[in-house]
């Protein structure tokens, strides 16, 4: 939605400059006012992932697979469905994703989707503002397995309310979610990995 709206605005500025320039031909010009330097916003602070780019792209490997239990509330209201997420093929410059959904009897639901995107996009949607994120360590057992987890807390106000996400991220899986949990807007959503396998 944000790129529309640039587009939108664009769009709209470029108009008014229009109408603008007209104006100018037909009217003096006035004195030129020094306008004062306007000082350029700061770049948010935020803070990275727990592994480099290069340590992700070497613990993603072909035939990884995690399958999530993902539960969603809402009021009295609960839904249980299943998200598997598989590596099919690794490159030095990209990766191909094939993910599947399914029902809470773990039948797949329409078609599995499959992608193919640089290593730049993995994860890139994961964006942490110093500000709004702590970040603390947990140990928790999922798939059987025991996870030494950095934890990122991320809070968030919009104008329809305050949000918080809570993602766990394995230390020495580089690229793996393990859980994910959020709660806002009178709604809450729990992502717990199920199975895992770390492929080739």
């Amino acid at each position: 939605m944000r790129s529309v709206w640039s587009l939108m605005f664009a769009a709209m500025f470029a108009s008014s400059m229009g109408v603008s320039a007209v104006l100018a031909d037909s009217a003096p010009e006035p004195p030129k006012k020094e306008e004062p330097k306007k000082e350029e916003p700061k770049a948010e602070e935020t803070i990275s992932l727990p592994w480099t780019a290069d340590e992700i792209k070497k613990g993603v490997k072909k035939g990884m697979m995690m399958l999530f239990k993902v539960e969603q509330t809402r009021g009295e209201q609960k839904i249980t469905e299943y998200q598997k997420i598989e590596i099919t093929a690794v490159t030095d410059e990209t990766y191909t994703q094939r993910q599947s959904r399914m029902d809470a009897e773990k039948k797949e639901v329409g078609k599995a989707k499959e992608s193919t995107k640089k290593w730049s996009e993995y994860m890139g949607n994961m964006k942490f503002s110093k500000a709004g994120t702590t970040v603390t360590e947990e140990k928790l057992t999922l798939a059987g397995v025991e996870w030494d987890c950095k934890v990122y807390t991320r809070t968030e106000s919009t104008t329809r309310g305050d949000s918080t996400t809570k993602y766990w991220f394995p230390k020495d899986k580089a690229g793996t979610l393990v859980k994910m949990t959020f709660e806002g807007g009178g709604m809450g959503q729990t992502m717990t990995l199920e199975e895992f396998k770390a492929g080739e």
